[in-house]
């Protein structure tokens, strides 16, 4: 058992490597964009960036509790972490919409540029959301096996493209669902509608196929450990 956990761990510390350097790599780049223009419009950038880490530092911490705590301790943090990673897991690929901030400043900064940072900011918080749910897909076939592990990512790709529909046009931040339920699921409401609908399918569609690619190239989950 301890050296199946050290080596489901072993990827873990590879993506958090390889999503620490493009983080920091979009930060360099926000910071030379607001010193060498002295506009600060996409500063915002950085805070969607962080929010793009929780679910991901949620699913690492699910992760570790799930594989190496035992008894109560283990099941006590399981569902609070997993509910904080669902509540938190739509801000990750919502810095995909951040795209419809993009248009041409006169302050002597290529829009080249502009359209480049936010293409490296959208590929950060895509893989950071597609690492967090690859780890609960991997915990979820290790319980109930490879069908049921699909299942839970299908069912998590669709609840994130209507957490981002909910962030993006009705404005709602994760942390509000939490102050103010009520009002949440009034909103809510009103994704029976065409447009919504058509968006929350269409960005689950995309989002779907490259968590299908990002599954291909990782491999696939771990199979349901035994009980003995």
């Amino acid at each position: 058992m301890e050296n199946e956990s050290r080596g489901a761990e072993e990827p873990v510390w590879r993506w958090l490597i390889v999503s620490a350097v493009m983080t920091l790599c979009a930060y360099c780049l926000i910071l030379y964009r607001v010193e060498t223009s002295g506009n600060r419009f996409y500063a915002f950038l950085t805070w969607n960036l962080f929010l793009a880490w929780l679910p991901f530092l949620f699913a690492i911490g699910l992760r570790h509790v799930r594989l190496s705590w035992k008894g109560a301790a283990s099941r006590g943090l399981t569902i609070p972490l997993a509910l904080l990673w669902l509540l938190f897991y739509p801000n990750a690929s919502y810095v995909i919409t951040d795209f419809i901030h993009f248009t041409y400043w006169k302050d002597g900064t290529s829009a080249w540029f502009d359209l480049l940072l936010l293409t490296l900011c959208a590929w950060n918080g895509l893989m950071l959301g597609h690492f967090s749910l690859y780890l609960l897909q991997d915990l979820v076939c290790r319980a109930k096996g490879a069908v049921t592990g699909w299942g839970f990512a299908v069912l998590g790709l669709l609840l994130g493209g209507i957490g981002v529909y909910v962030g993006r046009f009705l404005r709602w931040n994760s942390w509000d669902a939490l102050l103010d339920p009520g009002k949440l699921l009034g909103d809510l409401s009103r994704i029976g509608t065409d447009d919504p609908v058509f968006f929350v399918s269409l960005f689950t569609l995309v989002t779907g196929t490259t968590y299908a690619v990002t599954y291909v190239l990782i491999g696939k989950p771990a199979t349901p450990r035994s009980s003995g």
